[in-house]
């Protein structure tokens, strides 16, 4: 091959490269000559990147200007000798990061799950191939942080789910499943283990749907050992009543009398509604046939399954409690879990009821006002209240304004505002005392001439009380080891209200000064949380001891957030003037705020962030002075009010028909009321206490 002209008279250029080439010297060079000169260094960088690729090492590049170049051919046209330059094609077409094999259609064509699936598999298959080649991954390491990060995206977790972690995932495979990523929520299935729900579960999805009322007694009955009883019944008597309707719209009254003596169960709580099925039988099968063939006698299947799903474990039925607008949505109550009706009236109390307090447990409510007398009822079901205890402190007493349960739910603590000589008792409700003269001897007395406002620390394992009056004494006791008279911890403090919290240390306080404070029975410190306008009339806290409640004298209901100290919410609607009026959390996840007034006789019910209330329960004939909403039962709330009666508000069961229950007094009883069954479950064991 002949060498350029230029190069040839060029003595400087023998030997040298492109490094060391002057960029003027270059630009001197003909157009030919240039062209040689870049066709030569691409031909010895793509060698030397075919030698990386095979494991070599990559010298130098280094390209001579006085190399071979390309010469004309004798038809014109320049080549480069087959013994020197090899074919070199072009590099190829770098493809869009986005891109699968260069062709975006295809990536809208498969779903999510296709392309996890896929990418699995080469992730599995990259890791295997790395794994059998160690020594060549070691002379030739990988520096792309993507295959690092993809690698590590198959790696075995070390630690199984929790359970609110695989909920998660089972909630969101059930809104996947929702929109149509069906091959996602394989995907996801596969990778977590996390089933969206369980086969019987679905089972009982379609018996419902079918109105297979037997099948899904059956799967009610395979679940008895992973429900509460009271849920176990509940679900059990309500599609028992379905199939019954089911047999009496058909005419087959045999099949109805083998259900009600089989399989219907004889507790006392659902003997009235066996009867009423049982007299049914009595009727004229076509009567019975055209009244029972109207859909609208028949239970909303949709009320039946929100039963169900409140009813049964998540783990086991998963809520469709998703709304187009994404995964969650509010909780909305319906007749089946809100307080809407009374389903017992009490007239045991002679005066007005001024206080009601249910245990931590739920088993037990307290009440008590301005007769001086305390009545302790047990708690059948949501639905029903028994007597149980009742007792009297003094008749001197002009009436009892404070009450406070112990942890774990076997002693009350009262007090009087407005005889403060009175001191604090503590009574054991477990103390059988005579109905005809309920004086109980062994009643503990704390403090004299002082005490006016008492709490229980919350643990279930130990009785600490605090004890404060708007005298300025304000001290802790344990009713275990030390009932002696001791001096005060705090001096000079009014407080006319107080909230021992679950710390066991921190007590909440209210005082004349419209404050709630904050003091620390442990370093002996004090805080100021919360500064009213209005006086307060009383406060409570939610269990997550997060929110405060406060009723103020002429502000309203008030919500405040003790971690930023501000307030959230005014609940408008009810009047609190001259009287004491509480008000209280309760219902689901304790969403909502229950309150009774002074004027209208009607108890409120507000959601938490809404103003204004969402539901107003009527039937009392004075003002509603206490509320409480049962911890264990959320369906179930009291009132008392100045008419001298208890209402128990519940729901109504499904199917049934409400009349309006006749009042009654509980403690004209001839049974013990220790005998009769309650629904929920011990909270802890009985503590003892040494007199």
């Amino acid at each position: 091959m002949k060498r350029s002209t230029a190069a040839s008279h060029d003595p400087a250029s023998n030997g040298n490269s492109v490094t060391n080439f002057s960029l003027s010297r270059l630009f001197q060079l003909s157009a030919t000559e240039r062209q040689g000169v870049t066709t030569r260094r691409s031909l010895r960088l793509q060698q030397a990147y075919e030698r990386l690729v095979a494991g070599g090492e990559s010298p130098s590049v280094t390209v001579p200007i006085n190399s071979p170049e390309p010469h004309a051919s004798s038809d014109g046209n320049e080549s480069l000798a087959s013994s020197a330059t090899p074919n070199i094609s072009p590099p190829p077409v770098k493809v869009r990061r986005m891109q699968v094999g260069g062709n975006p259609a295809a990536l809208n064509n498969r779903s999510v799950g296709d392309r996890l699936k896929e990418k699995q598999k080469d992730l599995q298959s990259h890791v295997t191939t790395t794994e059998g080649s160690s020594s060549t991954a070691a002379a030739a390491p990988s520096t792309s942080t993507t295959t690092v990060a993809l690698n590590s995206s198959v790696t075995t977790r070390d630690k199984p789910l929790s359970d609110r972690q695989r909920n998660t995932v089972r909630v969101i495979s059930q809104y996947l499943r929702e929109i149509g990523m069906t091959n996602t929520v394989e995907t996801l299935t596969d990778e977590s283990g996390c089933r969206e729900e369980d086969p019987l579960a679905t089972q009982f999805r379609e018996a419902l749907e079918k109105s297979d009322w037997g099948t899904i007694v059956e799967i009610v009955d395979q679940l008895k050992d992973q429900i509460k009883e009271s849920s176990y019944m509940t679900l059990r008597v309500t599609f028992l009543e379905e199939l019954l309707k089911t047999h009496f719209s058909s005419g087959d009254l045999i099949a109805a009398l083998a259900v009600l003596q089989k399989e219907y169960p004889r507790h006392p709580d659902f003997l009235d509604r066996r009867k009423h099925y049982g007299s049914m039988l009595a009727a004229d099968a076509d009567y019975l046939k055209s009244n029972f063939a109207d859909s609208i006698v028949m239970t909303q299947k949709s009320d039946l399954l929100d039963l169900a799903e409140d009813l049964f474990p998540p783990t086991f039925l998963l809520p469709k409690a998703h709304g187009s607008n994404g995964i969650l949505r509010d909780h909305k109550c319906n007749t089946l879990h809100f307080p809407n009706r009374t389903s017992q009236i009490i007239s045991d109390h002679e005066a007005e009821v001024w206080v009601l307090k249910f245990s931590p447990n739920g088993q037990y409510l307290a009440s008590t006002g301005k007769s001086g007398l305390i009545y302790i009822f047990k708690v059948l079901n949501d639905r029903k209240l028994a007597y149980y205890n009742r007792y009297m402190l003094s008749d001197e007493l002009d009436g009892i304004n404070c009450l406070s349960w112990s942890g774990d739910s076997n002693f009350i603590a009262c007090g009087s505002a407005g005889n403060s000589h009175f001191g604090i008792f503590l009574i054991d409700i477990h103390r059988i005392v005579d109905v005809e003269f309920p004086v109980q001897d062994h009643i503990i007395r704390l403090g004299v001439e002082k005490f006016t406002v008492a709490d229980f620390f919350p643990s279930p394992r130990q009785h600490r009380i605090v004890c404060a009056d708007q005298k300025g004494n304000f001290t802790v006791h344990d009713v275990d080891h030390d009932l002696s008279d001791k001096g005060n911890d705090f001096e000079g403090l009014r407080v006319n209200g107080l909230y021992c919290l679950k710390d066991g240390r921190t007590v909440l306080a209210s005082d004349t000064l419209f404050r709630i404070r904050s003091y620390n029975f442990e370093n002996m410190t004090d805080l100021t949380l919360i500064e009213e306008a209005h006086p307060i009339v009383s406060f409570t806290l939610d269990s997550p001891e997060e929110r405060c409640l406060i009723t103020t004298k002429s502000g309203g209901i008030r919500m405040w957030c003790l971690e930023t100290r501000t307030l959230i919410q005014t609940f408008f609607g009810s009047v609190h003037a001259d009287i004491v009026v509480n008000a209280c959390f309760g219902g689901a996840n304790e969403e909502y705020i229950a309150s009774g007034s002074e004027g209208n006789n009607r108890v409120m019910i507000w959601k938490r962030d809404e103003k204004y209330p969402v539901k107003y329960l009527d039937g009392h004939n004075g003002s509603i002075n206490a509320i409480a909403w049962n911890p264990h039962f959320k369906n179930m709330l009291v009132s008392g009010s100045d008419d001298h009666t208890i209402r128990v508000w519940s729901s109504v069961p499904p199917g049934s028909t409400f009349v309006e229950p006749v009042p009654e007094i509980l403690s004209r009883v001839d049974e013990d009321p220790r005998d009769s069954p309650v629904d929920c479950e011990p909270y802890l064991r009985h503590a003892s206490v040494k007199y």
